[in-house]
């Protein structure tokens, strides 16, 4: 579509680089393995690094396949990768991402937990008409950090 193309890209801002994700990361992000609070709503819950690896080699080949862009998230202060976040479910017809900000509704009982227990996703949007103060706002929160 025209206008809608989502590619690897490196994306530097004032506090974070987003870098496109590949399994060289994987060491930097063993760390997240630690940390059982960050997985609670995923479905998926790595408990070691070679999990770990599996779950960035899935989402490099969902990449190649067109079906979401992951990128790692450097900090620039420390020059560390501290997370990772994605672009999900591209959809070029209707020129739309998975990325979210306003709540726009809830999907109950969504997705079985590794735990079995049934999750409810929480879906939220940005408009492009929103962006503009969407941004500023984002720009607003993060010159006070």
């Amino acid at each position: 579509m025209n206008g809608f193309k989502l590619e690897p890209v490196t994306l530097t801002g004032r506090h974070v680089t987003l870098e496109p994700l590949t399994t060289a990361h994987v060491p930097e992000l063993r760390e997240a393995v630690d940390f059982p609070e960050i997985w609670r709503f995923m479905p998926f819950q790595p408990s070691s690094e070679a999990q770990l690896g599996a779950l960035v080699e899935q989402a490099v080949g969902l990449e190649a396949s067109g079906q979401m862009l992951t990128f790692a998230q450097r900090s620039n202060a420390e020059g560390r990768v501290v997370g990772s976040t994605s672009y999900l479910n591209p959809d070029p017809t209707n020129r739309r991402v998975e990325i979210g900000a306003t709540e726009e509704g809830t999907l109950r009982h969504h997705m079985i937990m590794p735990d079995r227990h049934l999750r409810d996703s929480v879906y939220f949007s940005i408009l492009r008409t929103e962006w503009p103060e969407v941004r500023a706002s984002l720009e607003g929160l993060m010159s006070n950090a």
